[in-house]
């Protein structure tokens, strides 16, 4: 059994969100691949090269159907915008964290769906040369992702990057501010 095989389970083909409703459930259907996690050890993952390009994404409201969105894939942060240029200037429709995210992938229909809890990307690309490509590098770059923030977090266990420590220069600012 080669590792992806291994790495990814099959499920029915039923709907996971409201977005994405059907009524058919006959075997005419793709069944969506759930990708879990196939870490190595620690350390043992090389920083993946950053894949760029075009994709189609869903939306539900107001302009509902699939839009042409260009995406950047680095470090495994996944970020979007109309075109490069606006992601470029900083001006990004959105950024998914893929080490955190579910994801699942329906062959057939070239989809990729990313549940990043509070919201679940539907991903589609037209040729199938492209969609391998963006499969092969999500999941590298998930591996990298989760690697990263588990040997991140064995080092410093009780540190959060997004809170400051009550000691640390910023929280001794900000508490000589409010008084």
């Amino acid at each position: 059994m080669s590792s992806e095989e291994h790495s990814s389970q099959k499920i029915s083909s039923v709907s996971r969100s409201n977005s994405s409703s059907s009524s058919k459930h006959d075997g005419r259907q793709d069944s969506w691949e759930i990708v879990t996690d196939s870490r190595g050890g620690f350390g043992n993952v090389l920083e993946p090269q950053k894949q760029e390009g075009f994709m189609l994404k869903r939306r539900k409201w107001p302009m509902k159907g699939w839009h042409k969105r260009y995406f950047v894939l680095n470090k495994g942060i996944l970020k979007y915008g109309k075109c490069s240029p606006d992601i470029d200037k900083g001006k990004q429709h959105g950024c998914i964290d893929v080490g955190l995210s579910v994801m699942a992938i329906k062959k057939k229909a070239k989809c990729i769906d990313l549940d990043a809890e509070d919201n679940i990307y539907h991903l589609k690309i037209k040729s199938q040369e492209l969609f391998d490509e963006w499969v092969s590098k999500l999941r590298h770059h998930r591996v990298y992702r989760q690697n990263e923030m588990a040997m991140y977090s064995s080092e410093k266990p009780f540190f959060y990057p997004l809170y400051p420590s009550p000691n640390s220069p910023s929280m001794a600012e900000s508490a000589s501010i409010r008084r």
